[in-house]
């Protein structure tokens, strides 16, 4: 909605006397927060970096009586344009940035949404040997709400799943500027939602409704595969398992609510881990080879192509990491085995390389059981993004899109394509 001048200074002034976090609205921070990670650039028409929940309730509340948008930010580190808006920006990441409280004998924690992915885990006490499970490759920058925003994945998703796979609970601020918190509901909690006559109940019977109504569509349309984070989460309602609208909320990339806490699942981290790095003379047939591979049942499966192979030995801080890399691969797999002992992942990579070796998969596989030397594989694949933009030139890769997500069985052919 267009704001003249007189509009937008009373807004700031309403956002100042109102709440106790920053409020900006100078014309560099505005052009700080009118990029992210992707290509996309729109000038917000503030900033405010809330100090507490009671800051987003006041800020949701002035925006409603101002007619404008309102959207929640993180660690800036969308790829496509989902941090940026012409709307009031709200930053988690200054001052909502908390571990409240951890159970290590129910694993789980109750953080708050602008706390860093790796900053939570180096909360947890290492002797307990638990974890928060989604490990993007921005995990060093990204932020837990931005997570749940965007149903985040990670390397280990096949053991860890999706965000909506670890949320158990959520506190949110709707759009009518209440607090509301989502959680597993029984059949008789689920009641007497649905017979409130208030905000709250009508968003359980009308989401309730477009789930069931649409059910057929829902489950004939919704693409069965591990790694699907598109659109709202409607065939979670469908089935026997407790109705939970925070399964909505995951994935709703803000547009529903704005997430002010969040507890989440912690996972029993593996004692051992090794991997096998297989090389492959052509990338389509490294694709090809992830659905024989899932049969070993690794805890990740994840690519280098050609491409950052090269950035990687032209860089100066990367290229001394590159000792496990044989001869000039089209692509390169890193296929990780966990393990509760030495001798367990030896025997898992033992027998997936001669299994590999047998099928003709591959021209070189190299196993790490070495902890430092694996961490050395992880932080190339980790810095990807960056190396790839590295590129000198005009030429570059740019990110613009969604990633997308292919049924591992039709992946060769999708490379091909």
């Amino acid at each position: 909605m267009d704001k003249n001048h007189n509009d937008i200074f009373a807004l700031e002034s309403d956002l100042k006397r109102a709440i106790q976090g920053d409020v900006r609205f100078d014309s560099f921070s505005k052009t700080l927060y009118s990029t992210d990670a992707s290509i996309y650039q729109m000038e917000p028409i503030g900033v405010v970096l809330p100090r507490d929940t009671d800051d987003v309730l006041a800020s949701m509340e002035i925006a409603k009586s101002a007619g404008i948008p309102i959207m929640p930010r993180g660690g800036g580190t969308s790829l496509a344009g989902q941090t940026v808006n012409h709307a009031l920006v709200l930053d988690f990441s200054k001052y909502m940035n908390r571990v409240l409280e951890v159970n290590y004998e129910e694993r789980w924690a109750r953080v708050q949404p602008g706390i860093v992915l790796d900053d939570l885990n180096r909360n947890l006490l290492e002797e307990k040997r638990v974890r928060y499970g989604p490990d993007p490759s921005t995990s060093n920058r990204a932020c837990i709400g931005g997570g749940i925003g965007n149903n985040s994945c990670g390397a280990h998703s096949l053991v860890y799943g999706k965000t909506s796979d670890q949320v158990l609970e959520i506190e949110a601020v709707l759009s009518n500027a209440t607090k509301i918190n989502f959680g597993p509901l029984s059949p008789g909690e689920l009641e007497k939602k649905l017979t409130k006559q208030d905000f709250e109940g009508n968003i359980y019977r009308e989401v309730l409704n477009i789930a069931q109504s649409n059910s057929t569509e829902i489950e004939s349309n919704y693409p069965k595969i591990s790694r699907r984070i598109s659109g709202y989460n409607l065939d979670s309602l469908l089935g026997n398992s407790a109705t939970n609208m925070a399964d909505i909320v995951v994935g709703s990339e803000g547009t529903l609510c704005m997430v002010t806490e969040a507890t989440v699942k912690l996972v029993k981290t593996p004692r051992y881990t090794g991997l096998c790095i297989v090389h492959f003379s052509d990338l389509a047939v490294a694709c090809a080879a992830t659905t024989p591979i899932l049969k070993h049942d690794p805890s990740a499966v994840e690519l280098i192509d050609s491409m950052l192979i090269e950035r990687t030995r032209q860089s100066p801080a990367f290229s001394r990491l590159m000792k496990f890399i044989d001869g000039q691969p089209k692509a390169v797999l890193i296929v990780e085995f966990s393990g509760e002992t030495p001798s367990e992942i030896s025997k898992r990579l033992t027998s997936f390389k001669v299994d590999l070796q047998r099928q003709s998969l591959g021209y070189a596989w190299l196993n790490i059981t070495d902890k430092i030397e694996q961490q050395k594989v992880w932080s190339i694949r980790k810095a990807g993004l960056g190396l790839l933009m590295s590129i000198r030139g005009n030429n570059k890769p740019i990110p613009f899109v969604e990633d997308t997500a292919v049924d591992p069985s039709r992946l060769g052919e999708f490379v091909r394509r």
